[in-house]
């Protein structure tokens, strides 16, 4: 995906409309809807650090292999078995020609021991 569609679906999440809490809440409801509500939380990780919550539960993506992910923004925070923390992040799969996407992704924490949500990574764009 070319940097300039990374930018216009970036746009399209945050802009009028809050479309990325549609987005977001579907997702959850759809993947599991006995979970609490999403606690909104939006931070724009491309404009500073994160808040420390945040950041701790993104040291959970280093191990990923065949993709790369960064953060774009933090979604909220969700009370299921501990606590899940939603992310949009920009995922570049590592294949001959790298590709980008737009993606949610969900971290779990739970007694201090952070770890993707099986099945949170969905693109977007």
């Amino acid at each position: 995906m070319a940097d300039n569609n990374l930018e216009y679906a970036f746009t399209w999440l945050t802009g009028e409309g809050n479309k990325i809490f549609d987005l977001v809440q579907q997702q959850v409801q759809a993947a599991n809807p006995i979970l609490g509500a999403i606690e909104f939380e939006i931070y724009d990780c491309t404009k500073g650090t994160m808040p420390q919550k945040y950041q701790s539960a993104w040291s959970a993506i280093e191990g990923i292999v065949g993709a790369s992910y960064t953060p774009c923004m933090t979604v909220g925070k969700q009370q299921a078995k501990g606590t899940n923390y939603w992310f949009i992040a920009e995922q570049t799969l590592i294949t001959k020609t790298p590709e980008k996407h737009i993606v949610t992704l969900a971290i779990n924490e739970f007694d201090g021991n952070y770890t993707l949500v099986n099945g949170s990574i969905v693109r977007i764009f």
